[in-house]
């Protein structure tokens, strides 16, 4: 049975994922608890999209065989797929300590990292990859895109010349050059450079966005969205570049052709392939919320969780439409689903704060989650705000009338936060302070809610 398994696993590195699945299957004929062959199942289960499948699978697998480092390994990778960051850290970390040299779980840990913006702690997984093996081309790469993070631009252009010095054909090399010269506004190195890489791997349309983006950034939106309409053309059956297309097209506010193309597109998947539909359903969802249209923004976002109802981006993007449209209790579910998903995400932290502060919730607990994100965002005018409506609510006249008057100094013409000084102050019962900023509010030509908040308020004071 070991030497079958030797076999798959050279199998799946040749890319030959039919044949190592059907031999996978004889093992598992034989014995239906094996670890590996349950392992590899759920791993393919995760690369369909089945990624809750592959969850309950993988964490069967890990209990049952604890020091599995593969099963880890593959379970981060799900956790990751669902959002679940730090139950991914956690999983690639214990893979790693179990099996210091096994690289997948590495690059895996680098990868996450780089994804949340750590790039110290992901030049640090790099330089670990190379101590292992020198010649790790996703190490070097790791090492690039962390030196970039960390706008250490000419070290990082380094790296990447002496990987392409080494291997002219690194298409990923190719593209994080591409990304370099465009981040330092040289466009037709950048364009060059993202030609080299559709080249050499036309399977990935990111270098094809990359020129559409350098076209963007020069406010040429027709050629941006001419490149990928043309290659859309000559491949109709790449889904992925219609949507690349359509994203386009909404950023230059033709949204209802994205649209329509978009929902022309579901037919061919929604059967066949439910993640690629629920990509295509968050996606038409995100272009109405563009155009203004919420109803049916909330509609196709709905859509979209039905197959993935664990994905971060749609639970946070529908919560986000369900408050602004004064849904607050559908709103405050979907807020604290998505905290489970990522617990310190700050704008979901200080939104459901200043839900729960608005709408008679726990205003301790309220407190609790906007000082977290504060935290994590210590630079917000918003969640500044919140903390001081919080405060307002608490009757801590004193700490919310220190936050409002920063924010008014900081922001003079911003007429919620003014009102909210207003508020603060007549809490303190100063009315003649509070008055001069409601007439201040008024000048700075506010929305017409605040417009009817103000006169609202002006009315009580006299």
């Amino acid at each position: 049975m070991q030497y079958q398994k030797r076999i798959i696993e050279a199998l799946i590195r040749q890319g030959k994922r039919g044949d190592a699945a059907r031999l996978n299957n004889e093992i598992l004929k034989e014995d239906s608890k094996d670890p590996d062959a349950r392992a590899l199942v759920a791993s393919m289960l995760l690369d369909s999209g089945q990624i809750s499948k592959a969850v309950s699978e993988l964490q069967d697998v890990v209990n049952a065989t604890p020091n599995n480092f593969v099963a880890r390994y593959h379970l981060g990778r799900a956790h990751a797929a669902r959002g679940e960051w730090e139950q991914a850290r956690q999983q690639f970390v214990e893979a790693i300590r179990q099996r210091q040299d096994y690289l997948p779980a590495r690059v895996a840990l680098g990868e996450l990292q780089l994804s949340r913006g750590e790039y110290d702690t992901s030049l640090q997984s790099a330089g670990e990859i190379l101590a292992l093996n020198p010649q790790s081309i996703p190490g070097r790469l790791m090492q690039a895109s962390a030196l970039a993070g960390l706008k250490k631009t000419p070290e990082a252009r380094n790296v990447l010349e002496t990987v392409l010095k080494n291997r002219p054909d690194s298409a990923e090399a190719w593209f994080q050059l591409g990304g370099l010269n465009l981040a330092e506004q040289k466009y037709g190195p950048a364009e060059d450079a993202f030609r080299k890489s559709y080249q050499l791997n036309p399977s990935t349309i990111r270098p094809l966005v990359g020129i559409a983006q350098s076209y963007a950034e020069r406010n040429r939106m027709a050629d941006a969205i001419e490149v990928l309409t043309t290659e859309s053309q000559k491949r109709p059956d790449r889904l992925d570049l219609q949507m690349s297309l359509a994203s386009f097209q909404a950023r230059a506010g033709k949204y209802d052709p994205a649209i329509k193309d978009l929902q022309a597109a579901l037919p061919r998947v929604e059967h066949k392939d439910p993640k690629t539909a629920s990509e295509l359903e968050f996606q038409i969802g995100e272009i109405y919320r563009q155009k203004g249209d919420a109803q049916n923004a909330i509609y196709w976002l709905r859509k979209a969780k039905e197959f993935q109802p664990d994905n971060f981006a749609i639970l946070a993007n529908l919560a986000l439409l369900l408050d602004a449209t004064g849904r607050a209790q559908e709103a405050r579910s979907l807020y604290e689903e998505s905290l489970r998903k990522e617990p310190d995400n700050p704008i979901m932290l200080n939104n459901l704060a200043f839900l729960m502060a608005q709408n008679g919730g726990d205003l301790d607990q309220a407190l609790t989650l906007a000082q977290r994100a504060k935290q994590r965002l210590p630079e917000s005018q918003e969640v500044s705000d919140t903390l001081g409506m919080i405060y307002l609510q608490k009757n801590l006249s004193d700490s919310a009338l220190q936050i409002f008057r920063g924010l008014v100094k900081d922001q003079p013409n911003n007429a919620t936060f003014r009102i909210h000084l207003a508020l603060a102050l007549l809490q303190k019962g100063d009315k003649l302070s509070a008055r001069r900023e409601l007439q201040d509010a008024l000048e700075a030509r506010p929305q017409p809610a605040d417009t009817l908040k103000i006169k609202e308020l002006m009315g009580k004071i006299s």
